[in-house]
């Protein structure tokens, strides 16, 4: 079986935060295997329509959005009209902790968004994602697997095994 070997460069906008870029990271590794993309132009037509761009998407053959992944602070407002309008794409938020997650699933629930339940919500094992984030450097390598929900990998040869928590 051949290893997929793949260069990212991240470069953070000018009000993103580490812990912003730490769960871009994560949510990349998460998904390396659907072929992600960090920077997408609002001009491509998988997003010319929308006011948003997301923080990582994946694109079908036909290029359409199979994948929208929103990373941090994200307002359920915001996530109703991902709903509506990527109807096909696999929505998924990455939080850095099981509070945040759970916080943002029951904001669902208080504002009564409908099909939220299409929102997949990934977090770290609780005191895991600070470990992650201190293993970052201006330069991170990565190796390692993953499986189903697990990561099983060293960043900057510091070990990682765990589960990403689904809400």
């Amino acid at each position: 079986m051949g290893r997929a070997a793949k260069k990212l460069v991240l470069v953070s906008q000018e009000t993103e935060t580490l812990e912003h870029m730490a769960l871009k990271l994560a949510a990349f590794v998460f998904f390396f295997d659907q072929g992600p993309q960090v920077d997408i132009s609002s001009k491509h037509p998988a997003i010319s329509d929308q006011e948003f761009r997301p923080d990582l998407i994946a694109l079908d053959e036909a290029g359409a959005a199979k994948l929208w992944v929103e990373c941090g602070n994200v307002a359920t407002h915001k996530l109703d009209k991902l709903i509506r309008r990527n109807r096909n794409a696999r929505l998924a938020v990455f939080k850095a902790t099981l509070r945040e997650a759970k916080n943002l699933r029951e904001a669902f629930e208080k504002n009564d968004i409908p099909n939220s339940e299409r929102v997949e919500i990934f977090t770290f094992p609780e005191g895991q994602f600070g470990e992650w984030k201190g293993a970052l450097s201006e330069a991170v390598e990565i190796y390692g697997e993953l499986s189903g929900t697990g990561l099983n990998l060293v960043a900057n040869a510091v070990p990682f095994n765990f589960d990403f928590v689904k809400i």
